[in-house]
């Protein structure tokens, strides 16, 4: 074996390593958890038209140096709602709650985490956002027997 291959091995694990640390410290990485109850958290539909949903959430950037900036929010559901988007920002119309028209659920801007977007959706490692997800759908909730009133429903946000 010529002398320079015990070297060269030497090199290219070094070079290995430095890729794989690399790529270890530059990955993006966030934590979504849902906390509160079963009065914070609900899916209620009022009318024939309207499905209400709202979430207790945090969304945490695990990233060891990157910063993550949200640019929007999505609700999956277990059933097809291509109608279900989040409620806008109240700033856009001059007002400073959140709220379902038709019903008395309101909160403060604050407390609603739906307009944390860009700008100020952006994360620093170690950075959480904590508040509500407000968003309304016009699906029905599955038919009874598929999900009863105050059953558990597994839901996606994506971000």
């Amino acid at each position: 074996m010529p002398p320079w291959v015990p070297a060269l091995i030497v090199g290219l694990a070094g070079l290995g390593w430095g890729i794989w640390s690399w790529l270890r410290t530059e990955r993006r990485k966030l934590s979504i958890h849902q906390h509160g109850d079963n009065i914070i958290n609900v899916v209620h539909h009022r009318t024939e038209f309207s499905t209400l949903f709202m979430l207790e959430v945090s969304i945490t950037n695990d990233s060891p140096k990157r910063t993550i900036v949200i640019s929007h929010y999505e609700l999956e559901l277990p059933w097809n709602d291509p109608d279900v988007s989040p409620l806008r920002d109240p700033a856009d119309t001059e007002e400073t709650r959140y709220r379902f028209y038709d019903t008395l659920i309101e909160y403060p801007r604050d407390m609603v985490m739906n307009h944390r977007c860009l700008e100020l959706g952006k994360l620093n490692p170690g950075d959480t956002i904590r508040g509500l997800f407000m968003a309304r759908g016009r699906a029905p909730i599955p038919v009874p027997g598929e999900l009863q009133n105050g059953a558990r429903s597994h839901n996606s946000m994506r971000l």
